[in-house]
């Protein structure tokens, strides 16, 4: 355990010496420095098992691991079902399911759930970050993975402001006709829910948000226009 500073003459930008150790200045229970490093290296993994879940697909991980799934008809995208592959959960009716256009995986019996990353971390019982890293070395260096990270701007986040801009500008201009915000809640809806259950992955598709924000486009410019 750290040793704690009690010497209120000590100078606080200086080490503490006691019990032949060292001991920087705290904040809470870790340093400035490492509370710092330690937030980097968080926002860093999540980057990494962001990119790894947009790089990689599930439908490929299925086929290596050979999990078949039936076709279903779902209106909210799970497609696919098939028994929970993942070796703690003895699924004798197929509760897991699959939905293709998110990219992702939900078991509805063990609730296990997430994209590529996810399911390898599931599959191999290793941390998300490792499994990240394995996925992204079949793309190529990690480390370029990560300078790619480092350097350019994202364009998920980008994607957002732009939807968030959409809607905001939708209101303003139409603030004045109440069917315009029951309008608007109704074609974000689905994107809404695409949202609330990828973006704490980090396993949004840029081509797939980006053709969803298109289409809600399409559909906020039609607002009071006649069906033709």
């Amino acid at each position: 355990m750290r040793e704690l500073q009690c010497d209120t003459e000590s100078d606080s930008d200086s080490e503490i010496i006691g019990q032949n150790r060292v001991v920087s200045p705290s904040v809470g229970w870790q340093t400035e420095v490492e509370f710092s490093q330690y937030r980097k290296n968080k926002d860093v993994d999540k980057k990494i098992i962001k990119l790894a879940n947009e790089r990689n697909s599930l439908q490929e991980l299925f086929r290596q691991f050979h999990v078949k799934f039936t076709e279903v008809y779902s209106p909210s995208g799970w497609t696919h079902k098939a028994c929970c592959p993942f070796k703690d959960h003895k699924d004798k009716t197929p509760s897991f399911g699959f939905n293709p256009q998110g990219n992702r995986f939900n078991c509805f019996g063990c609730q296990k759930n997430g994209g590529p990353t996810q399911f390898i971390a599931y599959m191999e019982n290793i941390p998300q970050i490792e499994a990240a890293k394995k996925l992204l070395k079949n793309h190529g260096s990690l480390q370029d993975a990560i300078i790619e990270l480092e350097n350019h701007k994202d364009k998920t986040d980008d994607l957002l402001i732009e939807f968030s801009s959409l809607v905001r500008n939708f209101i303003l201009e139409h603030k004045d006709n109440p069917n315009a915000l029951q309008f608007v809640e109704s074609v974000t809806w689905s994107l809404d829910v695409y949202l609330s259950k990828n973006v704490m992955y980090g396993s949004i598709v840029v081509d797939n948000l980006e053709a969803r924000i298109y289409k809600l486009k399409e559909h906020l410019n039609s607002f009071g226009k006649p069906n033709e």
